[in-house]
C-alpha cells in the first residue's frame, strides 16, 4: 500500500528533474554534474540507492551530504512543487507504458504477478496524485535508515580516507582493486584471517547531524564504508571523460535494450541486403545495395540505381569509388565524411561511449510522433555531438549530427529508425529514413542482415583498374 508514496519520496531525493541531491550538490556546490536516486520493488524484498560522482578531494563533503539528504527526507515533509513535479512526471510517463498490446500485456502480467487487483493499471495516475505530502514524510520515517546505509566509494582512497573522519565517518574498509570481487556480498576476496585492513577497531559510529536541535543517532551497527584502490594506492587508469550519472545511466539502458555491451562487443562483421528509394526532386529511384561493414574502420556498399552498379569503400582511412565514370579516390571532404560514418556506426559508438572514451551528457527532451523522447549527446576526439534520440523502451529512435557540405554550409541530417528486430541477440533496425534540414532524401528498408559472418578483407581493397 506504501509503493507509490514510497516511489514519489525517492524521486523527491533523487528523481527526474530538479530533484534534492542534484540540487544541493551541482546547482548549488558544483560539486558534481549530476546526483540520482532510484527504488526497485520485488516481491518480498526491495531496494533504494543514491549515487553520483566528484573529483577526489570533494569525497568526504558530497558524501556528508547525501546522507544528510536521506537524513532531511525523515525530517521535513516535502514543498508542494517538490511532490508535483515528481507527481507530473510519473503520471505524465505512464501513457507511454501503455502505447502498444505488448506495453498492456506486460502491464497486466506484472500486477498479475505481484498479486494486485488488475483495475490498479487504470487508475494509476489518479493514485500518483493523490499521495500527499504527509505521505512522504511518514513513509520516509518509516523506510529510511540513514545509519543502516551501505557505503561504497569507489577511487583512491589514499586521497579521501582523511576527509571521511573530518566528516564524522570514522569506521571504514579498504580494499586494494586486486582484491576485489563484485561478486561478494563483502566485495572482497576469500582472504586469509588478519588481512583485511580496517579503520580504527574502537572508532565510533558516524553522528548522523539533525536541523532544529534534534539529533539522529544511529542504534547498534552504523554505516558501513567501503573504498576500493589500485595497487599501490593509484586510481585505476580510464579516460578522463567526466560524464553525467544520469546521461550513463539512460546510455546503460539504451545498450540493455540494444543486446547488452557484450553482445555489442562480439559483432566483428556486418552484411546486409537492403531496398533503398533516393527522393529526389524530380520523383524517386529505386536502389538495391549490399553492405559489408567489417570493423573497427571499413566498410563498402555495392549499389545499383536504375541498373547502373556503382561501389563506395572506406578502408583504414583511405577510399575509392567505382561508378560510370571509372575508378578514382573521393574528394577529401566525402573521405572525411566516410571517416566519420564510421565513428557514428551505432554498434562502436554505443561501445566507446560505455567504456568512458567520448562524452555523454543529457539534453532537454523531445516531443516527436505522438512520444516524449530523451537525448542523449555523444562527443569526443574525432568525433562531432552526435544526438540520438531514445523512446521509452530504450531503443535509438533517431540520431542526429552536423556535416559540412559543398559551399561551406553546413547539412542538419537526421536518421529516423524504426522497426527494429533482433539479428544473433542484437537488435537492428529494419527501416530507417535520412533526413538533410527537414527534407526527406532516401528511405532503407533491410531485407537480410548477418552479423559475424566472414568477409573477405580483399573487398576492401582497391583495384588495379
Amino acid at each position: 500500500p506504501d509503493y507509490l508514496a514510497w516511489d514519489l519520496a525517492v524521486k523527491v531525493l533523487g528523481g527526474e528533474g530538479a530533484n534534492r541531491l542534484h540540487n544541493v550538490l551541482r546547482s548549488e556546490r558544483g560539486l558534481t554534474y549530476g546526483a540520482s536516486a532510484d527504488t526497485e520493488a520485488r516481491k518480498q524484498a526491495g531496494d533504494f540507492l543514491a549515487e553520483t560522482d566528484t573529483r577526489t578531494e570533494t569525497t568526504g563533503e558530497v558524501l556528508r551530504l547525501m546522507v544528510d539528504e536521506f537524513s532531511r527526507l525523515q525530517r521535513e515533509r516535502p514543498f508542494e512543487r517538490e511532490l508535483s513535479g515528481a507527481q507530473a512526471y510519473l503520471a505524465g510517463s505512464f501513457p507511454l507504458t501503455i502505447e502498444t498490446p505488448n506495453d498492456i500485456a506486460t502491464e497486466v502480467l506484472n500486477v498479475l504477478f505481484y498479486e494486485l487487483p488488475v483495475d490498479e493499471i487504470g487508475t494509476f495516475p489518479q493514485r500518483v496524485q493523490a499521495v500527499t505530502p504527509d505521505d512522504i514524510l511518514r513513509v520516509a520515517r518509516q523506510y529510511v535508515r540513514p545509519d543502516r546505509l551501505s557505503i561504497v566509494l569507489v577511487g583512491n582512497a589514499s586521497g579521501f580516507v582523511s576527509q571521511l573522519r573530518q566528516v564524522g565517518f570514522n569506521e571504514f574498509e579498504i580494499i586494494p582493486i586486486e582484491e576485489l570481487d563484485l561478486m561478494s556480498a563483502s566485495l572482497r576476496r576469500e582472504q586469509r584471517k588478519g588481512s583485511i585492513e580496517h579503520g580504527p577497531a574502537e572508532a565510533s559510529v558516524p553522528w548522523l547531524p539533525a536541523s532544529a536541535g534534534r539529533s539522529l543517532l544511529p542504534p547498534e551497527g552504523g554505516s558501513h564504508i567501503f573504498a576500493y584502490v589500485s595497487q599501490a594506492g593509484q586510481t585505476a587508469q580510464r579516460p578522463n571523460v567526466p560524464n553525467d550519472p544520469n546521461a550513463m545511466m539512460l546510455l546503460e539502458r539504451v545498450v540493455d535494450a540494444k543486446g547488452g555491451l557484450a553482445a555489442l562487443k562480439k559483432v566483428t562483421s556486418v552484411v546486409a541486403e537492403a531496398d533503398t528509394v533516393f527522393k529526389t526532386e524530380k520523383g524517386t529511384l529505386p536502389s538495391t545495395t549490399r553492405t559489408y561493414v567489417l570493423y573497427p574502420d571499413r566498410f563498402r556498399v555495392d549499389a545499383k540505381v536504375t541498373g547502373v552498379d556503382a561501389v563506395q569503400v572506406y578502408n583504414s582511412g583511405s577510399a575509392w569509388v567505382r561508378d560510370p565514370s571509372g575508378l578514382h579516390e573521393p574528394p577529401a571532404p566525402i573521405r572525411d565524411d566516410f571517416a566519420n560514418s564510421v565513428r557514428r556506426d551505432t554498434i562502436p559508438l554505443l561501445i566507446a561511449a560505455s567504456e568512458g572514451r567520448y562524452s555523454v551528457r543529457l539534453l532537454p527532451e523531445q516531443g516527436r510522433d505522438g512520444r516524449v523522447l530523451r537525448v542523449l549527446e555523444i562527443s569526443g576526439d574525432q568525433l562531432q555531438p552526435v544526438r540520438l534520440s531514445i523512446d521509452p523502451q530504450g531503443l535509438i529512435a533517431r540520431q542526429a549530427f552536423a556535416t559540412p557540405a559543398p559551399g561551406g554550409r553546413t547539412v542538419q541530417v537526421e536518421e529516423v529508425f524504426s522497426d527494429y528486430r533482433k539479428v544473433d541477440g542484437v537488435l537492428v533496425p529494419y527501416k530507417a529514413e535520412l533526413v538533410h534540414d527537414g527534407r526527406p532524401i532516401l528511405t532503407r528498408t533491410l531485407r537480410s542482415v548477418a552479423l559475424n559472418s566472414p568477409v573477405d578483407e580483399k573487398l576492401f581493397v582497391r583495384p588495379e583498374k
